[in-house]
């Protein structure tokens, strides 16, 4: 972003964006059942709706300058969002795209900040993140002396501020990439700070012990001392002239590496278990094997491969598959809402169309960013170095790990991508203005509001599912039902497990023996989510109750597939068939079943004795 003057804010903008740094990366709500997502992304939405209304009062104008980079960024944005209108899910799309937009506006205020105030912006942007790695290391600190002991497991109780041990530490590593660029950049006491908190970042992350973030200091590193070995060995390393030959020839080496090479990787791995090989000691200490399963599970989507299947419907579609194989997801009912793959997330999601899009973004901001900088003839490490450096280890954890889940990874990730597009963009190619008046900053305004009603609707959901698990415990259905009414609304239908909100209302009205109505929400909750094991059994169960006994058994027979070792249809199948005398059938059922119980024991007696009966 551009415009001829600089914008006098009537507000101290810089201690203002330094707080909305620092809080948006350590709010939260002990109210709702997510305690960092919901609130940090109203926060974030509001920001921006601030700053859209800023503009219009001060400027009542603004120059946006895009590249071909920066356009292939907004069409992956905008191409995401249209897919919600294919999913099967539309009110789970809209948190969803709403962080994209939210990540997409940081980048595009963040160019502004650049362009317009440079210094200015990079030290607020600093000082948040000395503050941050500071608050994140006591809470850290905090948690890890409630512990006894800290061994692996043990250290899954760490979360910091974002909620998960692995996601804690990947955000460490995107504030320790800000702490050393200000160590390079800055001097007197904001270098002390910033040497402080590279200390404090690098022990608890070495302490958190998260695999794929070691992995990415490992690969940062073997990147830093390749180019400084060629640089030693050749004096000068050779530029770049032709960087679109290098986009394309990295561009289709990560299709082919994604479509065609990835999934058989996960095949022979898998299948290599038990006799490990050379390539599964070196890879199985990353990639255990439910993550390989879930990989590869992800590839047997083959819904839309090209539209993709809807932004956030991954959690949707996953079981769709069927879930053998994850005796977590089967035997304990642990429920998978991504796939450990951001990449493999974004094509599946956004379809081969979206995930290009993304690639052309990527690819080209590194390979620009690498022609310049790591090729150039500077001797000495620059802040564009270390960008660049740790963007690459952060794209390798999003190879393992969720990271574009968080709106704090989003935010940050995006004042790292803004600052290297603008150190490059002289270099690029195609380069549009647009001019946005009055009218349009309305659209801005509206799009901002919307988001921050969005993340509104959200955060009730969760407050009243929250609500609705308490009233669940205590057996109390007219308060599931209450509850569970005032969670629903257009985006907001499944809990963080998947479950639709009106498969628990249809288990209430069903405990109240009211079991029309009953029906009609396990039928709302099929619509929801066709694949959850636990609607499609209650469905059939109310389907039979009400005498549709066809109808019960294909759904009885579809949560079979679904999860071979989730007994509960098969016994359901099998009272069926007793029923119609249909002993075989009841057999066959039984024998299937993976675990022994007492109902499965008695519907053996009553088919011994109804054989006893024939003879």
């Amino acid at each position: 972003m551009s415009s001829p003057n600089n914008i006098h804010f009537t507000f101290n903008v810089w201690k203002t964006l330094s707080f909305i740094l620092i809080v948006t990366a350590i709010a939260y709500s002990p109210f709702i059942l997510d305690d960092t997502l919901s609130p940090r992304f109203i926060l974030t939405a509001l920001f921006l709706l601030a700053f859209v209304y800023v503009m219009w009062r001060e400027k009542k104008s603004l120059t946006i300058n895009f590249t071909i980079l920066s356009i292939a960024y907004l069409f992956f944005v905008f191409w995401t969002c249209l897919t919600s209108f294919f999913s099967i899910n539309p009110g789970v799309s809209y948190f969803e795209n709403g962080k994209l937009i939210l990540g997409l506006g940081m980048f595009f205020i963040s160019s502004y900040f650049l362009e317009q105030h440079f210094e200015k912006f990079l030290r607020s942007v600093f000082s948040s993140a000395i503050i941050i790695s500071i608050i994140l290391a006591v809470v850290i600190i905090w948690q890890a002396s409630a512990l006894k002991s800290f061994d692996h497991e043990n250290l899954y109780a760490i979360s910091g501020l974002n909620g998960h041990k692995n996601l804690a530490s990947s955000f460490l590593f995107l504030m320790l990439c800000f702490l050393f660029m200000a160590y390079f950049k800055e001097s007197g006491m904001m270098k002390k700070y910033a040497s402080v908190g590279i200390c404090i970042n690098i022990i608890l992350i070495l302490f958190l012990r998260t695999k794929a973030v070691w992995l990415a200091f490992i690969f940062s590193a073997f990147v830093f001392v390749t180019v400084f070995i060629l640089r030693f060995i050749f004096n000068k390393f050779i530029k770049t002239k032709q960087p679109i030959l290098s986009i394309a020839f990295l561009f289709i080496a990560v299709n082919v590496f994604f479509i065609f090479l990835l999934n058989p990787i996960c095949y022979k791995l898998i299948q290599n278990n038990a006799t490990p090989k050379l390539l599964n000691k070196i890879i199985s200490p990353l990639m255990d094997i439910e993550r390989l399963t879930v990989w590869q599970k992800t590839y047997a989507i083959t819904n839309s491969p090209f539209i993709g299947i809807g932004s956030g419907n991954w959690q949707i579609y996953f079981p769709s598959v069927g879930l053998s194989g994850l005796w977590r997801a089967e035997d304990l009912g642990v429920s998978f809402q991504r796939p450990h793959n951001d990449f493999l997330w974004i094509m599946r999601e956004s379809g081969l169309i979206g995930f290009n899009l993304y690639l052309i973004f990527l690819i080209g901001l590194i390979v620009y960013g690498f022609n310049k900088y790591v090729a150039g003839n500077a001797k000495s490490i620059s802040i564009q170095h270390v960008a660049l450096y740790f963007l690459l280890g952060f794209l390798c954890i999003s190879f393992f790990d969720f990271p574009k889940e968080r709106i704090e990874h989003i935010i940050w990730l995006n004042i790292l991508l803004a600052f290297l597009h603008h150190d490059v963009k002289s270099n690029l190619p195609l380069k549009i203005q647009l001019k946005s008046r009055a009218k349009q900053f309305g659209i801005f305004i509206l799009l901002s509001a919307g988001l921050v009603y969005i993340g509104f609707l959200r955060f009730r959901g969760e407050y009243f599912t929250r609500e609705m698990y308490n009233a669940k415990n205590q057996a109390n259905a007219f308060k599931i039902i209450q509850h569970g009414l005032s969670a629903r609304s257009f985006a907001y239908h499944l809990d963080p497990t998947s479950v639709p909100i009106e498969w628990y209302i249809g288990n209430a009205y069903s405990n109240q023996k009211n079991y029309f109505i009953a029906n009609n929400y396990f039928k709302l909750a099929y619509k929801q989510n066709p694949y959850q094991r636990n609607v499609l059994n209650d469905l059939a169960s109310s389907d039979a109750m009400l005498g549709n006994t066809e109808a019960a058994i294909s759904m009885y027979t579809e949560a079979a597939r679904i999860s071979p070792r989730f007994d509960e249809p098969k016994l359901n199948l099998a009272s069926i068939h007793i029923n119609q005398n249909n002993i075989i059938a009841a057999k066959q059922c039984l024998d299937s079943i993976f675990h022994d119980s007492e109902r499965r024991s008695r519907y053996y007696e009553i088919i011994k004795i109804i054989e006893k009966q024939r003879q």
